[in-house]
């Protein structure tokens, strides 16, 4: 693309045209005097067009003159349109599982695999929910980030970004601890990149997405059913005890317990508890005890089934 042209040492007047012949841009002066032993010359100004590297190219300039015939020169030259590689990812620098309340980490990595670049525009974006709170601890290899109003970084990378560089960034945040941040769904935070290069604007992002998950609590649910009754002495005496995981998080190391009154003897349970009565240990009443093995986990339900006898 011509974006100057100039002629020095001729006399006016003369006229610019500028034609493509199907192959060349030509820059064309006529109507140039140019008296004997004088000296003349033209400069030409343009900036290369596209988007990618060129191997070499030819410069041609010839003068034409009714009484002295063509005269002509070439130029060769190489050149290049700048071509930056420059990649984004975005991690958790902070492992879940997340809760409400629980403190979440960002990292930005930006890598230059091309030519150099300068004036990097960087900018983190938080997921838009009151539920994360932006930190104000980060750690980086460029400057400061200068903190948006609407919670987001935004950083300026001074000088040139060259190739092979790479940029890190690790940041903080806060889930709010509020259980309705568990409900939301999906989060996703968002990192982009944009700088000018050879005229050309460009810009790249990435994103990454997680979870808050509730809060993990305990809740198991007890219940006692009577399968056989009696009510004379002698009499079978059968009931089950159910329990259940209501709440949102698996449990182990439980214990159950089962108080025998005195009027009733042990005969047997299935599981067998971890102290069954000897002879008359449970004449006066005992508290049996079980220690359920594994895990019980949300939604799960165990059984003990116990049968004893009327004294």
């Amino acid at each position: 693309i011509v974006t100057e042209t100039q002629l020095f040492g001729v006399t006016p007047p003369h006229y610019l045209t500028t034609w493509n012949n199907g192959t060349n841009l030509v820059v064309e002066y006529t109507d140039i005097y140019l008296p004997a032993g004088a000296s003349g010359y033209m400069i030409v100004k343009g900036i290369a067009k596209g988007y990618e590297r060129a191997n070499e190219t030819y410069n041609h300039a010839y003068a034409e003159a009714s009484n002295a015939g063509i005269k002509d020169a070439h130029l060769y030259f190489e050149y290049a349109i700048p071509n930056a590689n420059v990649t984004i990812n975005k991690t958790l620098s902070a492992f879940g599982p997340f809760y409400p309340g629980s403190t979440i980490g960002f990292a930005i990595n930006i890598q230059n695999n091309g030519d150099s670049v300068n004036n990097l525009q960087i900018q983190d974006i938080r997921p838009n929910s009151q539920c994360i709170i932006p930190g104000n601890n980060y750690t980086s290899n460029i400057p400061p980030a200068q903190l948006q109003n609407n919670g987001n970084y935004s950083w300026t990378l001074l000088g040139a970004f060259n190739q092979g560089q790479t940029i890190t960034i690790n940041m903080t945040g806060q889930i709010q601890n509020d259980p309705i941040c568990a409900a939301v769904g999906s989060y996703t935070n968002l990192g982009n990149y944009s700088y000018v290069l050879g005229g050309i604007a460009h810009t790249g992002s990435a994103s990454l997405v997680f979870n808050v998950a509730p809060i993990p609590y305990a809740n198991i649910d007890f219940s006692k059913t009577i399968l056989q009754t009696g009510s004379n002495k002698g009499d079978t005496i059968s009931y089950k005890i159910t329990y259940i995981n209501n709440g949102t998080t698996p449990l182990s190391n439980f214990v159950i317990s089962d108080f025998r009154p005195t009027t009733l003897n042990y005969v047997t349970a299935s599981p067998l508890p971890f102290n069954p009565p000897i002879g008359n240990s449970c004449a006066n009443g005992c508290t049996l005890l079980w220690y359920p093995s594994g895990v019980l986990g949300q939604g799960d339900i165990g059984e003990i089934i116990l049968t004893g006898t009327i004294k």
